[in-house]
């Protein structure tokens, strides 16, 4: 036990606590008067007041620890001191499970369902492959996560990014964990473990086929039409489906249209193009409080996200037909907008600084994809010389 000077007449109690030549201190809450304080027995002098408690709760205290690196030294494992911390505060730290529950319930309490939605089935995966077994942060270590990956891929088939998606969620809960003090850092598991990716092919339209898109001859006001034009629109702006549904008519002045990101919160303004302008026109009107025709009215957070994922699947049924009505032989789906307008826009000249700015992307590195798609397509273009 250490002593740690706080004022000249009183000093705080703490255990000591070494692991791999490495000390760590927690504090017992309890402070003494340096000369009631016996060194060599590491306990408080009989001549002061409360030494009879004080050095029952010491020795108390000394034995729930040693009880528990006992009982995780049968086990091979090590006893953290976090975990000896609540020992003596008297209350666990909780496990992986009960964390990542909070976590999910978190998202449910502040209705974020696209972000609840994706969390609560990594863990429902998670619990297929221990049979929902209650799992402590220490049991996810180096090997549990070789062994998992292995499964994501063998048993149920999950591509690279798809094993990285759900193993980064498993990352942030331990980084949060260790902010929160609960586990140190030490025992994080991605220490050692490297999350792993692969390189995707970001398919896009050219801008003839977009133009083939354009042209189709669709019967005004139906469903396919609106989708049809909404995507095209996303094409020469490059704005998410979710930010373009909850345009609303305040958000266009006649020449740019104004809006908060719903993904990022930062606040964009784009000059809308001419192409473009001619299909809000279409559905620009003083009686409609949206731009586009798909959100009839106001609904609550977690109303407004079920009805965004809601209509972004019908769009991307629609936009399977659209596809070989205008010849194109892609598998169109509405994200591939963006991938079209980033690629487009290089084309044409505009800096890769002011694309990232019109796709709200937070690094430019995300943007310098489509840099190297623009690039090939001028290899290309070069070739006719031979």
């Amino acid at each position: 036990m250490e002593k740690r000077a706080k004022t000249p007449s009183e000093v705080p109690l703490y255990i000591r606590v070494t692991q791999n030549r490495k000390s760590s201190y927690i504090s017992l809450r309890r402070t003494v008067n340096p000369k009631y304080w016996d060194h060599s027995a590491q306990r408080v002098k009989p001549g002061h007041t409360n030494a009879t408690r004080m050095n029952a709760f010491l020795s108390r205290t000394l034995a729930q620890i040693e009880e528990v690196v006992l009982d995780n030294s049968i086990k091979g494992l090590h006893s953290s001191a976090n975990e000896l911390k609540a020992v003596i505060l008297g209350k666990e730290s909780p496990s992986f499970t009960d964390y990542a529950k909070s976590d999910i319930n978190k998202q449910k309490r502040e209705q974020n369902h696209s972000r609840y939605k994706k969390v609560n089935g990594i863990i429902s995966k998670l619990n297929r492959y221990t049979g929902s077994r209650n799992l402590e942060f220490r049991d996810i270590n180096y090997e549990f996560l070789n062994k998992y990956e292995m499964w994501l891929r063998e048993s149920c088939g999950n591509s690279q990014n798809t094993i990285h998606c759900n193993l980064k969620y498993f990352r942030k809960l331990f980084n949060d964990a260790i902010r929160e003090g609960l586990i140190e850092h030490s025992e994080n598991p991605f220490l050692r473990y490297r999350l792993k990716t692969e390189k995707t092919t970001r398919e896009y339209l050219t801008e003839d086929e977009i133009k083939s898109l354009n042209a189709l001859d669709l019967k005004e006001d139906s469903c396919i039409c609106q989708v049809r034009d909404l995507f095209v629109f996303a094409c020469y702006t490059g704005i998410r489906i979710s930010d373009l549904l909850c345009l609303r008519t305040s958000n266009y002045d006649g020449n740019h249209v104004q809006f908060q990101t719903r993904k990022t919160q930062d606040l964009v303004t784009i000059k809308v193009p001419s192409v473009a302008t001619s299909i809000l026109e279409k559905y620009n009107s003083e009686t409609s409080e949206y731009l586009f025709p798909f959100i009839k009215s106001d609904l609550n957070k977690l109303e407004l996200q079920k009805k965004i994922m809601s209509i972004t699947a019908k769009c991307n049924q629609h936009l399977k037909v659209l596809a070989p009505k205008a010849g194109i032989q892609k598998h169109l789906h509405f994200h591939m907008s963006r991938h079209s307008f980033a690629t487009l826009a290089l084309k044409k000249g505009v800096r890769i600084e002011h694309v990232s700015s019109l796709l709200g992307h937070s690094s430019l590195k995300t943007t310098q994809i489509y840099t190297k798609i623009a690039n090939n397509e001028l290899d290309l273009a070069m070739d006719v010389f031979g």
